[in-house]
């Protein structure tokens, strides 16, 4: 079963985060979004890669981007109409 419970954190990086190069984070990145039946969020990282991907990208983002992984869809809010 590919799915994860609420909140657990799949990513076990190897070795300290901070030490990891940007292909090595994009390897990681698609390791763990291959687990998943959705597309990557940063909640399903451990904070040491989460803050490695916020050193090198800026944003999950723009991580998701490098590594050629799926966003998410964001959720469409109805638009109010103006009187």
């Amino acid at each position: 079963m590919k799915t994860q419970l609420a909140g657990e954190r799949l990513a076990s990086v190897p070795k300290r985060a901070q030490e990891l190069t940007r292909a090595e984070v994009v390897a990681e990145l698609r390791r763990i979004a291959a687990q998943l039946d959705r597309p990557l969020c940063a909640t399903d990282l451990a904070d040491n890669l989460r803050f490695t991907v916020q050193r090198f990208y800026g944003s999950i983002d723009a991580a998701r981007d490098d590594a050629k992984l799926p966003h998410p869809e964001t959720p469409r809010t109805a638009g109010r109409a103006r009187s």
